[in-house]
């Protein structure tokens, strides 16, 4: 069974027609570049992750094209502002909205006010979460991520991440510093996704928030660069009053049930985490 066989000839189509298989997928981890995949290869593999874990019809799809707009380090496949009419006829405007809102959505993911990290606030009586805003990479200013559309982005962050990750899994610092990342989102995901992202955590053995500032540190230090205002503001979380440095805390205190000091497999697989980063 091919993998173009699990995807609609439509779409496949469509991806043909966008050039996608002629553009080289580069990306941090070389087990994931310069072997020949093409972002066409990773649209699919995006897609066949977002089925399997069961996400709703729009979400599948929009996986298929999420960075079709622009990629994390910024090449752009197609110009949105010629592709958005095109893609909203033809793939529907709840999809062509992930497509267009992802770019934005994904360079945000170190704010705290990000897709990952903003309070999940609850309105309308709890039946919805509110409205965030986050910098707009395509256009420029602030967009509004609405409420409704924020937990299929969370989808798509992850399934992007794991896709390209998942053979980057054996710095047990970088996975405590992944998983705190996510962490704040769990609530918004498929359990198949927060499996996926827990597993950051059960690889993280013996890893602690100082850990995670050290690391960040020390590559920024190896790489003779000054560390951006971005990052310094992000490891503030990790530092004494921190978020995260606070969740690290408290999972010491509450995931521990038998108080022998350690937390072993069953207490961590039973621990809310949500307890952790209770929104405002």
């Amino acid at each position: 069974l091919r993998i173009t066989d699990q995807v609609p000839e439509d779409l496949i189509e469509m991806l043909d027609e966008l050039g996608t298989g002629a553009v080289v997928q580069k990306v941090t981890h070389p087990l994931h570049s310069a072997f020949g995949r093409t972002l066409r290869d990773h649209f699919l593999s995006c897609y066949l992750l977002a089925r399997e874990w069961g996400n709703p019809d729009h979400v599948c799809v929009a996986s298929l094209f999420h960075a079709l707009y622009q990629r994390g380090d910024g090449m752009r496949a197609v110009d949105f502002t010629e592709y958005r009419p095109l893609l909203q006829e033809k793939l529907g405007e709840d999809v062509e909205e992930l497509i267009y809102l992802f770019p934005s959505a994904h360079k945000s993911v170190l704010l705290e006010d990000g897709l990952l990290m903003a309070p999940i606030v609850k309105v309308d009586d709890g039946e919805e979460i509110g409205d965030i805003q986050v910098p707009n990479v395509l256009e420029g200013g602030m967009v509004t991520i609405p409420g409704r559309c924020r937990a299929g982005l969370v989808e798509l962050e992850v399934i992007n991440s794991h896709d390209q990750n998942v053979l980057e899994n054996s710095n047990s610092v970088h996975n405590l510093w992944s998983f705190y990342v996510h962490a704040p989102a769990l609530s918004l995901m498929s359990p198949s996704a927060r499996e996926t992202i827990g597993e950051f955590m059960v690889k993280a053995p013996g890893a602690t928030c100082g850990d995670i500032l050290e690391w960040h540190e020390q590559r920024f230090s190896d790489a003779n660069q000054e560390m951006p205002d971005l990052w310094k503001k992000h490891l503030e979380l990790f530092r004494k009053g921190g978020k995260f440095f606070c969740a690290e805390e408290q999972m010491q205190v509450l995931a521990d049930e038998n108080d022998d000091g350690e937390i072993d497999w069953e207490e961590f697989t039973t621990f809310d985490w949500d307890t952790c980063f209770i929104s405002e």
